[in-house]
């Protein structure tokens, strides 16, 4: 495919990646976070976002992680963003192809630390560069996701070209102070009635880990349908993904049945 027409046919996704995202903070605001109007915009992104990462990672697969030199930096920027907004497993995918693709000046270090932290935090470990907020359900309050090390997170940031980590988290009306954050993040990460010491497991933890098995559960199975469409059920293609989720269902159940034996429901 010609790059004016990857170029042309990319831009264009990014529109459609972007459309729904730019209502989320409008339909939330005035409708509630969990009302229909939210449902249906949730529905309308997914819906964009399935076609999108099937071309995506074709594109990725076929020819690499293109640069701003060949498509353009609309273009460039569309790889990113639907990468990351993908499930775990083709996050985990493609972030060597992306670390690449910054060293040779093909995509933005920026935009890697964010993917970089997405990563950390579906797979139950801190993020490094504070990118991912989340929202306390019990208050309605917006805060940093576990984070490593807070009180350099801007030296981290700044080395890859981001603002301060103050500055970046006013969109969500949260003050970054790292001595108030790493009080604050260990009263949410305790378990009611878990009590701490050796051995004891933090909330935040358990979820990231319990939705990276569900991130996992369900990553492949969209491309494996994808791919029986287009190449048969008995494809090649088809089969080496059928073995990938037989083999990540199996992992993944002996860690729900730890979970569950140390636990309970």
């Amino acid at each position: 495919v010609p790059a004016a027409e990857l170029r042309k046919e990319l831009e264009a996704m990014l529109d459609t990646d972007q459309e729904g995202r730019r209502d989320d903070a409008d339909v939330e605001k005035r409708y509630e976070r969990d009302s229909a109007e939210m449902r249906a915009l949730r529905a309308k992104i997914d819906a964009a976002d399935e076609p999108n990462l099937v071309r995506v990672t074709t594109i990725l697969d076929r020819h690499g992680w293109l640069g701003y030199d060949i498509i353009g930096h609309r273009a460039n920027d569309t790889l990113f963003l639907v990468i990351q907004h993908a499930e775990l497993p083709t996050q985990q995918r493609y972030l060597p192809m992306m670390r690449t693709a910054v060293q040779q000046g093909k995509a933005q270090a920026g935009s890697l630390a964010l993917l970089e932290d997405r990563v950390a935090l579906g797979e139950g470990r801190p993020q490094r560069y504070g990118s991912q907020i989340v929202r306390d359900e019990a208050t309605g309050r917006y805060y940093v996701d576990r984070l490593e090390d807070p009180a350099n997170v801007d030296k981290r940031r700044a080395a890859v070209g981001l603002q301060p980590l103050g500055e970046y988290v006013k969109t969500w009306q949260i003050v970054w102070d790292p001595t108030t954050y790493v009080r604050e993040q260990a009263e949410r990460e305790r378990i009611p009635g878990v009590p701490g010491g050796p051995g004891a497991t933090d909330a935040a933890s358990l979820r990231a880990t319990l939705e990276a098995v569900f991130a996992s559960n369900q990553g492949y199975r969209p491309r494996l349908a994808a791919a029986e469409k287009e190449f048969g059920k008995d494809s090649e293609q088809a089969r080496a993904l059928r073995a990938t989720i037989a083999e990540k269902d199996a992992a993944n159940l002996t860690t729900v049945r730890e979970i569950l034996d140390r636990h309970g429901w």
